[in-house]
């Protein structure tokens, strides 16, 4: 027997009540809702909402920069365009390092203040302001290397703010979105500065 609310159109799961109808529709119901739960994510394209379009692509590292990385689209069997992507905010060189006239200086959030001399896109050397004694070769873990897939967003609200390093004024829409947990962390070689 139909109740009244029996043609409103239900939500996943929605609770049976005494007298709601026994049709296959309602009995699909928890099979979808099941299905969708187990059947892992699909291909996510594009997400629109408020006239900012999130787009989430793969590229593969071709050449490695202080702040962005170039690389090229990857369809899975073919390269495309060649595309400047941001680093990962704190991977990067100048959003978080203010230079002084002695070098790169970030006050990390324990009160320890550090300057960095970068030694290579990759590579850097830590020392404590206040103890220089306190010093180590940083260097990025697992390193960027060519032909590397990455994935990465483009539309991400608020931007990314992050240039290119040449010109300073070509602003970059693409970021990194560093699903491989690429960080900072102490070289085992703290004697090779090259």
């Amino acid at each position: 027997m139909a109740t009244p609310n029996s043609d409103q159109p239900r939500g996943p799961l929605r609770p049976w009540r005494k007298g709601d109808d026994l049709s296959a529709r309602h009995f699909q119901e928890p099979v979808d809702a099941i299905k969708s739960m187990t059947g892992g994510v699909g291909p996510v394209n594009k997400i629109g909402g408020d006239k900012i379009s999130f787009l989430l692509t793969q590229f593969r590292v071709k050449t490695i920069q202080d702040d962005f990385i170039t690389c090229v689209s990857w369809d899975g069997e073919g390269e495309g365009q060649s595309i400047q992507i941001a680093k990962p905010f704190l991977l990067r060189k100048t959003p978080i390092d203010f230079i002084t006239s002695e070098g790169y200086i970030r006050t990390l959030p324990n009160g320890r203040a550090n300057k960095y001399n970068y030694l290579n896109t990759q590579k850097r050397k830590a020392e404590n302001i206040f103890d220089s004694e306190d010093t180590e070769i940083q260097v990025i873990v697992p390193a960027y290397v060519e032909d590397d897939l990455i994935y990465c967003a483009k539309g991400v609200r608020g931007g990314l703010d992050a240039k290119n390093d040449a010109t300073d004024q070509e602003t970059l829409f693409w970021i990194d979105m560093n699903n491989d947990g690429r960080a900072w962390a102490k070289a085992d070689d703290q004697d090779d500065e090259s």
